[in-house]
């Protein structure tokens, strides 16, 4: 484990403990936060997470990345096996997530860039940097676009691709998506790696109607003009930088395989 993965670590674990101390969260939120603190488990992997927790129920994690959150390894938790979660909508799991990273003056959303930047290629880091400016700003709508291609590009060089025909369902392929499926994420227990390709594969890159509402940020819909950037938020950007996280994550995940 990098030292910079060390330092994330033991800085979640603060930022966790901080929060916990306040009144910040409520209901759902507040069983997010103690997965963090159970399952703070970068090095480890996914199996040794399992060991800390329910087993997470298949259609809750398809409800929470089906509303564009993927799953880092350090957030298995009781929040993945409560059926309560299956009655929240997009909107409300938004905001908890929303409220999660904004908290305590951004602590934990300033601790991923920090991480990202540390773990992400050197060619991308200026651009990351730039995203959060302008997050920061009434221009946060400029980040979208940039930071997909970002995703597209760390997943290509996770999996070593020499070109980006048919990046979908070689992603998937690459990631054992279709394999996890069938098995059923409790069997394949790789539930970051499982998330990251279902949110490619049914959401961020998902084929569709650009004719119809789609719901979600969807690569094809923003880099071809077809989505209206005037609804897109800043949730929507740290949605995207959570996706950057979990990439770093799964490159953990991989290797502990």
């Amino acid at each position: 484990m990098s030292k910079s993965a060390v330092k994330f670590k033991a800085d979640i674990d603060k930022a966790i403990k901080s929060s916990l101390q306040s009144e910040f969260v409520k209901g759902i939120t507040d069983k997010i936060l103690e997965g963090f603190k159970k399952s703070l488990i970068i090095s480890k992997g996914i199996k040794e997470a399992l060991e800390f927790i329910p087993k997470p129920q298949q259609e809750i994690i398809d409800h929470v990345v089906s509303c564009g959150w993927t799953i880092p390894s350090f957030t298995f938790s009781d929040f993945y096996s409560d059926e309560d979660i299956l009655q929240l909508s997009k909107a409300e799991i938004d905001e908890q997530m929303y409220q999660l990273y904004m908290e305590d003056d951004k602590y934990l959303l300033l601790e991923t860039i920090d991480f990202i930047l540390e773990e992400i290629d050197p060619k991308f880091k200026t651009i990351i940097k730039s995203c959060f400016d302008l997050f920061e700003t009434e221009h946060y709508r400029v980040a979208i676009p940039s930071l997909i291609p970002i995703i597209e590009g760390e997943l290509s060089n996770l999996a070593n691709f020499k070109d980006a025909f048919s990046f979908r369902p070689k992603i998937k392929k690459f990631l054992g998506y279709e394999e996890m499926e069938q098995k059923g994420v409790k069997e394949g227990g790789l539930i970051s790696i499982y998330s990251l390709a279902f949110y490619i594969d049914e959401v961020l890159f998902k084929k569709n109607d650009f004719s119809r509402e789609f719901g979600n940020i969807n690569r094809h819909r923003v880099l071809h003009g077809w989505d209206d950037p005037n609804n897109w938020t800043k949730i929507d950007v740290i949605r995207l930088f959570h996706t950057i996280l979990t990439i770093q994550m799964v490159k953990y995940d991989i290797a502990d395989e």
